[in-house]
């Protein structure tokens, strides 16, 4: 039995996502046996939460999700690009795969239940991973970033909002 816990990965709360779903469109039941909908978005914002430097926000104008739902219809999982732009127009890239537990209130809003309703954080988790060609934001390529994510509703629209916290190492022992 573990006597300690420091050996454990922590997280540090650094930057928040919210982006407005744009389209949905549904492919149907791919080879693999799941059902394929690629959701696009934009109109959205990344930006630091207080505590995390360097501070910054960037726009997202556009991306989208490979939602695969399982055959029995348990799980949805996500293959998510997005690009964000900074005011200088210095571009990165967002990669991210996520599983997400189905009940109904996922189910509704992938539905376009128009009784559709926000969802609470906690039956979506996420890796992210950036690509950055310019060196004012390349310490985001060099950690590990994980996510938990909600869909929300807001009268007729649609949006995600994001979590996002470094991954750090543990330090002590087992």
């Amino acid at each position: 039995m573990c006597s300690t816990t420091t050996a454990f990965p922590s997280t540090q709360p650094a930057l928040r996502m919210k982006v407005e779903l744009t389209g949905t469109h549904s492919v149907g039941t791919v080879h693999s046996g799941a059902n394929l909908i690629i959701a696009t978005f934009g109109n959205g914002t990344l930006e630091t939460v207080p505590g995390f430097e360097p501070k910054f926000t960037m726009s997202i104008p556009t991306g989208a999700d490979w939602l695969y739902v399982d055959h029995a219809k348990k799980f949805a999982r996500s293959n998510i690009r997005a690009v964000a732009l900074d005011d200088e127009g210095i571009a990165i890239s967002m990669s991210a795969t996520a599983i997400s537990t189905l009940n109904e209130e996922l189910g509704a809003l992938l539905a376009g239940d128009p009784n559709a309703k926000s969802m609470s954080f906690g039956q979506t988790v996420e890796t992210l991973h950036f690509e950055i060609g310019n060196k004012k934001y390349k310490f985001l390529e060099q950690s590990p970033w994980v996510v938990s994510m909600r869909f929300t509703v807001d009268g007729p629209t649609v949006g995600a909002e994001f979590a996002i916290a470094r991954l750090l190492s543990g330090s002590g022992a087992l």
